[in-house]
């Protein structure tokens, strides 16, 4: 499906006349238009920590801040392992989400919080914990130790 796209001016014509076969516009005005409030638009995400040490069965919370003048889509939480080889999913659990699927207003943040729960003897592995509403994002990385 296609976007809807608004202009941010209206034009407003005082005459129209015909001459010599043409038309010509005189009096016209341009005057910038507000957005629509509550609108979803530009957004500036970020995330604290951006990097974090993750100890083995500790919990710890990041913050996903919306510093943008307009609220955020309906934002997505996913979890990539850096190490592949060697971690998986399972072993960065996020126990609370209040991101996924919500949308953040200007100023305002959801959080997560996420653990380490290693299955093997490894004693490093790493993630990247990403929010984003399909126009901006927002990555912490990980690192589990034991």
């Amino acid at each position: 499906m296609g976007k809807l796209l608004t202009s941010r001016y209206r034009c407003y014509a005082l005459a129209l006349f015909l001459v010599g076969g043409g038309l010509a516009l005189m009096g016209s005005s341009w005057v910038p238009t507000k957005d629509p409030p509550n609108q979803p638009g530009p957004s500036n995400l970020t995330i604290e920590p951006r990097h974090y040490n993750l100890l083995a069965g500790v919990q710890h919370t990041f913050t996903v801040t919306n510093n943008g003048p307009n609220p955020t889509g309906s934002l997505q939480t996913s979890l990539e392992i850096a190490t592949p080889r060697t971690a998986s999913v399972e072993e960065f659990p996020i126990f609370a989400d209040t991101c996924n699927a919500n949308v953040v207003p200007a100023g305002g943040t959801c959080t997560l919080r996420v653990s380490f729960e290693p299955r093997d003897l490894d004693p490093v592995k790493g993630a990247f914990l990403t929010v984003a509403d399909g126009t901006d994002r927002a990555k912490a990385t990980l690192l589990g130790s034991r």
